[in-house]
């Protein structure tokens, strides 16, 4: 049966069975799993404007060129940002602030997982090359995390060397915009003083967005990146974030 299958169809099978397999035995890699998905069910789309096309010549016709037209709108939307996204990531160059704000990720237990890992080594090499800078780092407690964050990269830093004094935990915060806020009140707690300025360190990927939100609250933010090591892990989240920028432009915080 296969070899009798015209050569789109087993595309389309392959495709779809390699998202579905992402999709069900990869976690995080969701996104990548969407995108063959995406690109398999093109196959039966223009299928059935093929169809279509030989019952309804114009009409056919037309929703052809409409849908491919679309097709082009998104895939180049979908570019220009991400070459936004990877431009941020470079990070700000000679990055020099006082205050370091440590965007949380996800722990397992009481352990980091490599995205925060990757974050704290980042924020220690900072720390190490500012002696006089101070650390806030900000994450609550979710799903499947025995501390907050924010007690996993106080414990994680100072293990490494850092003056605990020089660490600041913020132990609420459940979204990057609230890392930021809550981040800012805790050094005007501490000092009396809110920060215009603040270096933040977060995975490359995340770092336009959280320019952006660094943004909303009238606050110039220098980026500090933490490098994704997996290749594959590092294309899915930009692929991820791409539409998450979409989705906070649009909506708002």
């Amino acid at each position: 049966m296969w070899k009798k299958l015209p050569k789109k169809w087993k595309w389309f099978a392959l495709l779809a069975a390699l998202g579905l397999f992402i999709e069900l035995c990869c976690p995080g890699y969701d996104m990548t799993g969407l995108a063959f998905l995406g690109v398999a069910a093109l196959i039966p789309a223009y299928h059935i404007l093929g169809l279509i096309q030989i019952r309804h010549r114009t009409l056919g016709k037309g929703l052809s060129m409409i849908f491919t037209g679309l097709l082009i709108l998104f895939f180049a939307a979908v570019s220009i940002t991400g070459i936004i996204i990877v431009r941020s990531a470079q990070g700000t160059k000679n990055a020099e602030s006082e205050y370091l704000v440590v965007l949380g990720a996800g722990v397992n237990g009481t352990v980091p997982s490599r995205s925060l890992r990757e974050r704290l080594d980042a924020a220690h090499g900072y720390l190490t090359a500012h002696p006089d800078a101070i650390a806030i780092v900000s994450g609550g407690q979710g799903y499947g995390e025995d501390i907050t964050e924010a007690q996993c990269m106080y414990d994680y830093l100072t293990a490494k060397g850092i003056a605990p004094h020089r660490v600041w935990m913020e132990p609420k915060a459940t979204n990057t915009l609230e890392n930021l806020k809550l981040s800012l009140d805790i050094v005007q707690e501490k000092t009396g003083v809110r920060p215009g300025r603040v270096a933040i360190v977060s995975s490359e990927y995340h770092l336009h967005r959280a320019g952006m939100f660094a943004g909303w609250l009238d606050l110039e933010a220098e980026l500090v990146p933490a490098k994704t090591v997996v290749l594959p892990l590092r294309w899915n989240y930009y692929l991820r974030e791409v539409f998450a920028v979409w989705y906070y432009s649009i909506f708002g915080g």
